[in-house]
């Protein structure tokens, strides 16, 4: 029962319009790809419409790519990610 529980929470993933949400608010396209290849499997596990507390509960390389688009500068994004070993 609990293995089945276990199964069950890695089908969940964030929706197209939660992605593109994420995407719109990156400032650079590498970010906007690293978005996509790494957020779009999340599950913050949250019924709440709230980016900040699902934020919280993304992984290390989500959080990262959403770090790296705060910024303008490509150069700088790819920097973040690398330091992330993305």
């Amino acid at each position: 029962m609990i293995l089945s529980l276990f199964c069950s929470n890695l089908s969940f993933a964030l929706s197209s319009e939660k992605i593109n949400r994420l995407k719109f608010k990156a400032k650079n396209n590498t970010s906007k790809l690293a978005i996509q290849n790494y957020c779009s499997k999340e599950d913050a596990g949250l019924d709440v419409d709230s980016d900040i507390a699902e934020q919280m509960l993304f992984s290390k390389s989500c959080k990262c790519a959403i770090k790296a688009g705060k910024t303008n500068d490509e150069l700088m994004a790819k920097d973040i990610l690398n330091y992330c070993g993305l």
